[in-house]
């Protein structure tokens, strides 16, 4: 399980384009997104996140950290 901490979450607008992004590239993964909290919470079996997935996310305007 992963949590990351991501300031910029203000809106479900936005806590449906941080789903989009993870599960392009977590598919199986399970997320938790609480805005309120500014959270994001990956359950998956990878025992990584992709690096890949977190520059899509910083690129995005979603910077990540755990």
């Amino acid at each position: 399980m992963f949590i990351l901490k991501i300031p910029t979450i203000h809106c479900q607008s936005c806590a449906g384009h941080i789903r989009q992004i993870i599960q392009k590239h977590q598919p199986d993964a399970s997320i938790t997104i609480d805005v309120s909290k500014k959270t994001v919470t990956i359950r998956s079996l990878e025992k990584l996140l992709p690096p890949k997935l977190l520059n899509e996310l910083k690129n995005a305007g979603y910077e990540a950290t755990f």
